[in-house]
């Protein structure tokens, strides 16, 4: 969900700077117009004026610019000539320019729409058995040979699933082999005595059986770890 709300607060970033952009466009758009009117000969004063502000010439900047000078007194010819040239040292043209920001507002709104569709379906869902349900790791872990692990609650047994992960990381063997070697260990134990507590997958991996988990998996301890013990 958090991810999500992120991608969401990335897209919104991108879209108001385009708004500014627009804006920004729109009055340059403006004052271009109306000089153009009035005193055509000084519209390369309004160019120079823009040329100092040094606006951004971005996608949203320029498809709203050339949006209001397109087929507009013939004089726009000159400012649309000035953009090209500024582009140029990019080796870009207004066309691509624009093209490209129509692609990325089409990305824009897809992407909008598939996080608000997974941020429903997430709210319309229990997520967290979502989650176990399709979790290799927890279809490994309810092997416990002690049968304890399954009537756990979702807070144990993630904090479980959060061993396997954090011994996983430090280690060249995946998740699910470290849930498996886990479960390994407390079969073995529990073949010969089924009742102590090192047949509980629980005792390798937040118990005093860890360290044995974590030399079998060649964990790489960290000055942090070997700190804690």
């Amino acid at each position: 969900r958090l991810a999500l709300i992120e991608n969401l607060r990335r897209v919104a970033v991108r879209i108001a700077a385009a708004r500014r952009d627009r804006d920004l466009a729109n009055d340059w758009a403006d004052r271009m117009v109306k000089v153009v009117e009035q005193k055509p000969t000084d519209l390369i004063l309004v160019l120079a004026d823009m040329a100092r502000t040094n606006p951004n010439l971005s996608g949203a900047f320029l498809a709203e610019l050339t949006r209001h000078l397109q087929g507009q007194n013939p004089n726009f010819a000159f400012a649309n000539s000035w953009l090209e040239h500024r582009l140029a040292d990019q080796v870009l043209t207004i066309e691509q320019v624009v093209h490209t920001e129509g692609q990325a507002q089409a990305v824009d709104q897809v992407s909008i729409g598939n996080s608000i569709n997974s941020l429903r379906f997430l709210n319309s869902n229990d997520w967290r058995l979502f989650i176990e349900k399709h979790s290799l790791v927890e279809r490994t872990l309810t092997g416990d040979p002690s049968h304890i692990y399954a009537q756990m609650d979702f807070a144990t047994r993630n904090r479980y699933r959060r061993a396997v992960e954090g011994i996983a990381r430090r280690s060249k063997f995946t998740e699910y082999d470290v849930a498996l070697k886990a479960v390994q260990l407390a079969e073995n134990h529990a073949s010969d005595n089924p009742e102590d507590r090192a047949a509980h997958v629980g005792y390798y991996l937040i118990d005093h059986g860890r360290p044995v988990l974590e030399c079998l998996v060649e964990m790489r301890l960290t000055p942090a770890v070997m700190l804690d013990k």
